[in-house]
């Protein structure tokens, strides 16, 4: 999640029609594409729909200070490999200088950009999806674990160091978290290795970053893509199956039946790695906490937008439930 100080910053350039002078000064880095430039949304990244003259596209920033250049490049080569490979996702669309990533200067600062096709389809809420659908979901998955073995990854963290990464976000006011943390780390470091269990994971693949089409998701988002286990996965794209505050899965659930039938048509997973869904489902926890409280980044400022403090107040409940959960 973004900092909502800097997203304040931000759209006080975006007019009514929701344009930016900063998104149409980026997104002149990319040929063809220099027409409407409309904010879709802002939450881990800036997002706008670009149409072009005969396209449209996705154009998606960050400052500079919020992700690595390495690590946006290294998505790239993931996408590129699993295109190559006919998995379906969304393509990379190079500059006009032929670059995958522009860093651009503009009057709020540095932004890395990078632009995509926009998938065609439709998204499904998890209410709508049948069975078929469900199996259909996890096959995708399935898939997606199978095609990316051999993809380059070295770019991309893996998910023991995104755990890691996280412990100076903590600082030294919550004593508890942190040796709850450091708990996690060692049982992470100390999972039995199996093989066929683990590879690059989207960390995301839930169903507001698949599009539907044709009977078939295609799957975008990949900016939190990480090595890792298979079930961590799973974990964070069933989460909202949970009836629970814990967020996780059930396998008696007989949406979980179908989505695993599904996966395991296209990837076998020992019942014994569902097993630690309750573990993954509390890394993410972790990881969540984090982001919303960097998101917060403090105290309001005076004469904050009420849209802002509205989100300061719902993103505050959520990371103090995340609080009391992994105080417990």
């Amino acid at each position: 999640m973004l900092p909502i100080s800097k997203m304040v910053r931000f759209f006080e350039t975006v007019d009514e029609e929701w344009t930016s002078p900063v998104a149409d000064t980026i997104a002149k880095c990319w040929d063809g594409h220099t027409g409407l430039v409309r904010c879709i949304r802002a939450s881990a990244n800036y997002v706008f729909h670009v149409q072009g003259e005969e396209t449209s596209a996705i154009l998606r920033f960050n400052h500079t200070d919020e992700r690595k250049l390495k690590f946006i490049e290294a998505e790239i080569d993931v996408l590129r490999c699993l295109l190559d490979r006919g998995y379906p996702v969304n393509q990379p669309i190079p500059s006009r200088a032929n670059r995958w990533v522009e860093t651009v200067e503009t009057e709020l600062g540095s932004f890395h950009a990078v632009m995509f096709t926009k998938l065609p389809g439709d998204h499904i809420e998890l209410g709508e999806m049948t069975e078929a659908q469900l199996l259909r979901w996890g096959k995708a998955l399935g898939e997606l674990h199978c095609a990316a073995q051999g993809c380059p990854l070295d770019g991309r963290p893996s998910l023991i160091e995104c755990l890691s990464g996280v412990r100076s976000n903590l600082g030294d006011t919550t004593p508890q978290l942190l040796g709850r943390l450091d708990k996690l780390l060692r049982q992470m470091e100390t999972l039995p290795p199996a093989e066929g269990t683990c590879g690059l994971i989207h960390y995301d693949f839930e169903l507001d970053n698949l599009c539907w089409c044709g009977g078939r998701p295609a799957a975008l988002d990949f900016d939190d893509c990480c090595t890792g286990k298979f079930v961590a996965d799973i974990a964070y794209a069933l989460r909202d199956l949970s009836d629970d505050r814990l967020g996780t899965p059930q396998p008696d659930d007989p949406r979980f039946d179908s989505f695993m039938k599904g996966y395991r048509t296209a990837r076998s997973l020992p019942d014994s790695e569902l097993e630690l869904l309750p573990f993954f489902s509390r890394i993410h926890h972790m990881l969540s906490y984090v982001r919303l409280t960097t998101s917060l980044d403090g105290a309001p400022p005076d004469g904050e937008p009420e849209w802002a403090s509205s989100l300061r107040r719902r993103l505050a409940a959520k990371r103090d439930e995340l609080y009391t959960l992994l105080s417990t």
